[in-house]
């Protein structure tokens, strides 16, 4: 879960990334909405929340630009996801991520990993594989089902 890849005791939950992410998400598609529009222009709409979440997201993509200049400089780096994905697949381990399709942990995962994502999965050590209609708990028994065939799947691949 990349969430709490590098959880560290005492570290906030008021606002926690994944939902950040989704709300950036949901700004994002709603931009294009004319109900939406006609909300902010009544007042309706927390211009400091957006304001908060947008500013978040901002501060996660520098910080995930000069963990990329870092990683390309080879520069070591606290906490860094993309070192530990390498990691685990130096062991001849494949890494394959199932996500439901409205869940924030992949956007989580490209920003803590950055382009070794894609790099990885290039190389078919990283696979995503993402579940639609299916919620982040997997809460109903069809999207049970669906999550064991990915998992299955993946198991029979290797």
């Amino acid at each position: 879960n990349p969430l709490v890849f590098f959880w560290k005791d005492g570290m906030s939950l008021s606002y926690p990334p994944y939902q950040m992410v989704q709300a950036a998400a949901e700004y994002q598609s709603s931009m294009f909405q004319a109900t939406k529009w006609l909300k902010l222009l009544r007042g309706q709409v927390d211009i400091r929340a957006i304001a908060h979440v947008m500013g978040f997201r901002l501060a996660e993509a520098s910080k995930s630009s000069g963990r990329e200049i870092a990683r390309a400089l080879r520069l070591p780096i606290r906490d860094d996801l993309a070192a530990e994905l390498r990691a685990i697949i130096g062991h001849r381990t494949t890494l394959r991520f199932v996500f439901s399709e409205s869940d924030p942990g992949e956007a989580l995962l490209r920003t803590g990993a950055g382009r070794a994502v894609d790099r990885l999965a290039q190389r078919g050590a990283l696979q995503i594989r993402r579940l639609d209609a299916c919620d982040h708990a997997f809460s109903l028994a069809w999207m049970h089902d669906a999550l064991w065939e990915s998992v299955r799947d993946g198991l029979a691949a290797t």
